[in-house]
């Protein structure tokens, strides 16, 4: 599980990027001062550090890809709505190895037909992992929707390197 400091930043701190390795490829991160703006990946190729990687970026990695708790200050710029903030709120305590439904979510938050919603906010979630979206599922059991290049392939990878029990209906 994941304790999130949320932080709002007015757009004109100096932003530094470095590519993070993990047992699923290499990942990149962009962070500012205030906290981590957004990562991705997998990668295909590094990037040039721009800056040394603090400290609290360094213990959250490590703590994911060990399956601990950790904190990590994540830096929402522009903010977020109400409805995505409440939505990461709930994802970032799925424990490790756990999942939820996108309709749980919903019910989570006090909006049970909102599971189309809580998908839609989930596709614009800048910090994978740390707001594991990964560990959200459709109520069949079945993998839905996962951003980038590699898809449902990546999230079907994560949740088995969380050892992940799907059961489908």
């Amino acid at each position: 599980m994941v304790a999130i400091v949320w932080q709002y930043a007015t757009g004109k701190e100096a932003v530094q990027r470095a590519t993070l390795s993990a047992p699923l490829g290499l990942w990149e991160a962009l962070w500012c001062d205030r906290g981590l703006l957004m990562m991705s990946g997998p990668q295909e190729k590094e990037v040039e550090r721009e800056g040394a990687l603090p400290a609290w970026l360094a213990r959250a990695w490590e703590s994911y890809w060990s399956g601990e708790t950790f904190e990590v200050p994540l830096c929402a710029v522009p903010p977020l709505s109400e409805f995505a903030h409440s939505v990461y709120e709930v994802v970032a305590q799925i424990p490790f190895g756990c999942v939820l439904s996108y309709g749980r979510v919903a019910a989570s938050i006090g909006r049970p037909k909102a599971a189309r919603g809580v998908g839609s906010a989930l596709r614009c979630n800048r910090w994978p992992l740390f707001v594991p979206c990964h560990r959200v599922i459709g109520a069949d059991g079945s993998l839905k929707g996962y951003g980038g290049k590699e898809g449902l392939a990546l999230k079907a990878a994560l949740l088995r390197f969380e050892g992940a029990k799907i059961e489908r209906s």
